[in-house]
């Protein structure tokens, strides 16, 4: 069955919408590995068992960040879905936003220990290309390590390069965008969530660059193949980090009425803030697990005064 058909027939454009974000967000989080846990996936890792403390770090900065995190990361531990669904129902229109701040946070605590108060990127732009670097690709467990490069499926100047997870999209039919994902579409809900999330950044900036490139007697402007090539493989790797930012700006700036819209549909509401409290959890542990490696013993209880880290870690300590 299409997609379009499903829409059509069964749900709307903000229900589907809804349920596609609910779904990446499972998929992210859907743990597979019966022989350990998260954190144990993520111990075996060499680039994190290599981590070393570091004396590079401003203890007031590193603090400043974690505190954010934890503090974002607090709020949205702390949504009663059950008990208050009417409430988790509300949050939606925020939590997506707040997720991404949450992980901002930890991350750039993280960044300031490991490379230096004067060295953190300064936008968002440059927190996603070093965390796609020195974060995801070598510090995270799979699925979280996926990184999607070049160009995007269905591109036909660029192909796309799939880093750390397979591409088994071929096997999925239409439409399971929509459906729960399980152990055979996990890597595909999220193949085509980094797909999707690549997509729009290289089209957004080749229609920028179109616009540079028109002449005033064209009607819009016209890009040679290699140049169309040349801006795909620019745009920084993308990541689980710009999936987060994706689903901030469509959240905060592009779709803020998309909740409203789709709150007759109680279920998949509730679902997707449920996932997005899941993913956000993992992602802040991990951070807060490569955080610990590069912390000293002194200043590690200094931190545990401001953050349970332990209590943190106990979330993919854990068989999900």
């Amino acid at each position: 069955m299409k997609v379009s058909s499903v829409i059509n027939s069964e749900i709307s454009d903000t229900q589907a919408a809804i349920r596609t974000y609910s779904n990446y967000n499972a998929a992210w989080c859907l743990w597979t590995q019966t022989d350990c846990t998260p954190y144990e996936a993520q111990s075996r890792l060499e680039a994190f068992s290599q981590l070393q403390p570091s004396s590079r770090y401003n203890h007031q900065s590193v603090r400043q960040h974690l505190l954010r995190g934890n503090l974002t990361l607090k709020l949205i531990q702390g949504i009663p879905i059950d008990e208050r669904p009417d409430f988790a129902m509300v949050s939606a229109l925020w939590l997506s936003v707040q997720a991404y701040y949450a992980v901002h946070g930890f991350g750039m605590a993280f960044l300031s220990a490991k490379h230096g108060v004067n060295n953190l990127p300064k936008t968002h732009g440059a927190f996603m290309r070093e965390a796609a670097e020195r974060i995801v690709r070598h510090l995270f467990p799979s699925p979280f390590s996926a990184i999607l490069k070049n160009g995007y499926k269905g591109c036909k100047d660029a192909q796309p390069e799939l880093i750390n997870i397979s591409d088994n999209r071929m096997s999925i039919g239409s439409g399971f965008n929509i459906e729960r994902p399980n152990e055979t579409t996990r890597d595909a809900h999220i193949a085509q969530c980094l797909n999707t999330t690549r997509q729009r950044l290289i089209e957004f900036k080749l229609k920028q660059e179109r616009k540079k490139a028109k002449k005033p007697e064209k009607i819009r402007g016209i890009l040679k193949k290699q140049k169309k090539i040349d801006i795909a493989h620019s745009i920084t790797p993308t990541t689980i980090f710009d999936y987060l930012y994706r689903a901030r700006i469509k959240s905060n700036y592009q779709d803020p009425t998309m909740y409203h819209e789709g709150s007759n549909d109680a279920d998949a509401i509730l679902d997707l803030v449920r996932n997005i409290q899941k993913l956000t959890m993992m992602l802040c542990t991990f951070l807060v697990a490569i955080l610990w490696q590069i912390i000293d013993t002194t200043d590690r209880d200094k931190f545990r005064e401001d953050v349970d880290i332990d209590c943190l870690l106990k979330i993919i300590d854990r068989k999900q």
